[in-house]
């Protein structure tokens, strides 16, 4: 294990107004959709029980809206550990003892004839990694969706990527020098 460094270094989003105007878009959302689930129940209670099945499928839906708000949080890291600061949720501190592994992101697909031609020279393959946390470690429950979409079942996770973070390549490499 590396020395751990006594700054704090923050790795935010590279675009911050948009990543401000998404968070307020899925908390607009997500409240639309409990509203709207709210009333699907209240009409199956009042005109009939197909109403039952909307509800369910309304929530369902919500999930991955719950996802991406904790799914690339930001970053501050310090000699103790890490702070996750999601979109929605309140920001939780977890030291560097509690990352427990890591994987390649599930979501990252690189196709280079389409990133040339959308980006032409300046095309990057995208790079990410989930990062699994010791349940103990105090995250929400929310961040457990993010371990099952990277197939480890029911554990916390978070990602990180180099279209989402400042600065991926150095906190790729001290995150991995914590784990091991």
């Amino acid at each position: 294990m590396t020395e751990p460094h006594a700054e704090t270094y923050v790795y935010g989003s590279p675009r911050p107004r948009l990543r401000w105007l998404i968070a307020r878009l899925l908390a607009v959302t997500l409240c639309v959709a409990a509203l709207a689930v709210v009333t699907q129940i209240v009409l199956a209670l009042a005109v009939g029980p197909l109403f039952l099945g909307t509800a369910l499928f309304t929530a369902i839906l919500t999930i991955p809206l719950l996802l991406a708000t904790v799914l690339h949080p930001e970053i501050t890291t310090t000699a103790e550990g890490l702070t996750l600061k999601p979109m929605l949720w309140q920001p939780r501190s977890i030291p560097w003892t509690a990352l427990t592994g890591l994987t390649a992101h599930p979501l990252i697909f690189n196709d280079p004839g389409t990133g040339r031609l959308l980006h032409g020279k300046n095309y990057r393959p995208r790079e990410g990694l989930v990062i699994f946390v010791d349940e103990n470690a105090g995250l929400q429950a929310v961040y457990r969706l993010v371990g099952n979409l990277a197939a480890r079942g029911n554990r916390p996770a978070f990602a990180i990527s180099n279209t989402t973070h400042t600065g991926y390549e150095t906190l790729r490499d001290t995150i991995q020098a914590h784990i091991g």
